[in-house]
């Protein structure tokens, strides 16, 4: 597992894409049962890099943290505040959560929870998230 996680780390710093699109391309190809360890280990480098100021706290850096803490509270079945997130992102994110609900990873109502979290994203319903154009806060 140790060997995982380094080449996990390893991959996401060395890609050249951006942090989302190496968090994205890394999961959806990895087995269900290692994901919500990648994931906290991408929360806990988030969290270092802001730590030492490396990167900002906005963006897609948020919408990942936003993400990983989803994962964590879905994990010990607790509610997960509604936020936001760019619209380009809940695809990715729904397609894991539905992965590790169907591994036995997270709980079932993690899928129902998450559309509750994560259903208002840019102002716009679930069906049409990915086009909506203008940011709001839920």
């Amino acid at each position: 597992m140790e060997q995982f996680l380094l080449h996990f780390k390893w991959l996401l710093k060395n890609m050249k894409s951006s942090r989302f699109d190496s968090l994205a391309k890394t999961i959806d190809e990895m087995p269900a049962r290692q994901i919500i360890k990648a994931i906290e280990l991408e929360r806990m480098m988030i969290n270092e890099d802001l730590s030492n100021q490396r990167i900002s706290a906005a963006g897609e850096t948020r919408s990942i943290l936003n993400f990983c803490r989803f994962v964590a509270a879905a994990k010990w079945r607790q509610r997960a505040a509604p936020t936001t997130v760019p619209a380009s992102h809940i695809g990715f994110y729904r397609r894991t959560v539905q992965k590790l609900v169907n591994a036995g990873e997270l709980p079932v109502e993690a899928e129902e929870q998450f559309e509750r979290a994560f259903s208002v994203v840019f102002g716009s319903s679930p069906g049409n998230a990915r086009t909506s154009p203008e940011p709001q806060t839920v």
